[in-house]
C-alpha cells in the first residue's frame, strides 16, 4: 500500500494484495455456489491478488478550521488476481466514495465513507453492482504505534448471481442462479509508521455476515471460517499538524 500527495489536494494512493488465500470448500458446488468476487469452487488456493490505484480529492479539510475533512475517492481495480484459481474476478471494477473523517483532541482519528462499486462480471457470469459503506478509527492519531479497527460492507443492488456458462460435473455445479448475503466484517488491528513514512501492520478480520461451512451438509468444521488474518506493508509520508 502506498498514498503521497501530488498537490495540498489530491492524495495518490495505490493498494497490492501481494499473496491472496482463499479456501471456499464448494464439494459439492451446487450446496454452496461461489460468493461474489471470488468464484472459487475447489478448496485452497493462494495466489497474487488485484492491484487498486486511485486518487483522492481533498473538499474540505480540518487543518483550515472546518471541523472535519471530506474528500471524495475513485478508483479502479486492476484484474490481476487469477480467475481460473478461483482468486478473483478477471474483470476490472471501478469504485468512488465521499470520505468523512475528524481528529479529536489530537488523540483519536474517526472516518467514515459511502460510495458505489461498479463491478465488472467475467464470462458466463453476472455479478452486481452495490453501495460500499465502512468506518474506522485509530488510536493514538499521532503515536507512531497505534491501534486500528474497521467495520466494512456492501449492499448488493442484486443478491442474485447468474451463471450462463457449463457446469463442472465434477464438483457438481455451479446452479444457473444463486443468492449470495450482503458481506459486513469488521478488523482490528496494530500498526507501526517509522518517521520517514513506512509502516507496517497486522490483524484479525472477522465476517460477520460470513456462513459457516457447519450449515452446507456434509461438512461439520466450522473452525476458522470467520476469520481472517491481514499483513499490510506500505508508505505514507504522513500530514501537517494544524
Amino acid at each position: 500500500m502506498f498514498a503521497f500527495g501530488a498537490t495540498d489536494r489530491v492524495e495518490i494512493f495505490g493498494a497490492l494484495a501481494f499473496q491472496r488465500r482463499i479456501d471456499a470448500d464448494r464439494r459439492p458446488v451446487l450446496d454452496g455456489n461461489q460468493p461474489m468476487d471470488y468464484p472459487i469452487n475447489d478448496g485452497w488456493q493462494t495466489g497474487f491478488g488485484d492491484i487498486t490505484v486511485g486518487a483522492k480529492f481533498n473538499v474540505l479539510s480540518q487543518a483550515t478550521n472546518n471541523g472535519v475533512a471530506f474528500a471524495v475517492r475513485a478508483a479502479v481495480k486492476a484484474p490481476s488476481a487469477s480467475f481460473d484459481d478461483g482468486l478473483g474476478t478477471g474483470k476490472p471494477d471501478f469504485l468512488i466514495d465521499g470520505v468523512l473523517s475528524k481528529e479529536i483532541n489530537s488523540k483519536v482519528d474517526i472516518a467514515g465513507y459511502g460510495g458505489l462499486l461498479f463491478r465488472g462480471s467475467p464470462d458466463d457470469y453476472e455479478l452486481s453492482h452495490g453501495l460500499r459503506y465502512g468506518f474506522g478509527f485509530g488510536w493514538p492519531s499521532r503515536g507512531s504505534l497505534k491501534m486500528f479497527g474497521e467495520a466494512t460492507g456492501e449492499f448488493y443492488f442484486d443478491n442474485t448471481i447468474n451463471f450462463s456458462g457449463t457446469p463442472n460435473a465434477a464438483l457438481g455445479g455451479p446452479s444457473s442462479s444463486w443468492e449470495v448475503g450482503q458481506p459486513f466484517g469488521v478488523f482490528l488491528g496494530v500498526q507501526y509508521q517509522a518517521p520517514k513514512g513506512f509502516y507496517v501492520g497486522t490483524g484479525l478480520s472477522w465476517g460477520i455476515n460470513t456462513v459457516q461451512r457447519g450449515s452446507v451438509q456434509g461438512y461439520d468444521d466450522n473452525s476458522g471460517d470467520r476469520i481472517g488474518l491481514q499483513v499490510r506493508l506500505g508508505y505514507h509520508p504522513g500530514v501537517r499538524y494544524w
